[in-house]
């Protein structure tokens, strides 16, 4: 189906074609690319208020996943009835906060595909909300950053290593 990526932000620049193709392979690794996704880019402006509605946050953050599955547990793909139901929901990614928390010798795009994939881990279940649930989350992005290095050569590593 279909990965829909919007960039509602020009603060910093964006290109959607090599974000496309990482989330795009990403969608196969997790087994979901038969379902829509929503990829939305946004400002720290954007992403703060998005923040302090849905999560009482009222600060700018990475990442922030809004399922169109809900109660799904870790790992589980879901099974529509309708064509109309696979979609896997949307992620907006806050890449002006994510360009600002770049480290001197990481590569932005690598960082947007992992954060992409943990938004994506977000999207079939997974949580970080207890030490048990983030040893999940983190193998899991674990186990598909390694089979996206076999396809492309990158090293990446989980974004939620050292969680807890």
């Amino acid at each position: 189906m279909s990965l829909g990526i919007r960039n509602l932000q020009r603060a910093v620049p964006l290109r959607r074609a090599p974000l496309r193709r990482q989330v795009e392979l990403l969608r196969r690794i997790l087994g979901v690319g038969e379902f829509d996704l929503g990829l939305v880019c946004v400002d720290n402006g954007r992403m703060q208020r998005i923040n302090r509605v849905y999560r009482g946050r009222n600060v700018p953050t990475d990442v922030l996943s809004f399922p169109f599955h809900e109660n799904l547990k870790a790992g589980e793909i879901p099974q529509p009835d309708f064509a109309e139901d696979y979609n896997l929901g949307d992620i907006f990614l806050g890449v002006e906060y994510i360009f600002q928390h770049c480290k001197e010798n990481e590569n932005y795009y690598d960082v947007l595909t992992v954060t992409a994939t943990h938004g994506l881990c977000h999207l079939l279940g997974f949580t970080h909300s207890t030490e048990a649930a983030w040893q999940k989350m983190y193998l899991k992005e674990m186990e598909v950053l390694e089979e996206l290095g076999r396809h492309t050569g990158a090293r990446l590593q989980p974004l939620s290593r050292g969680l807890f």
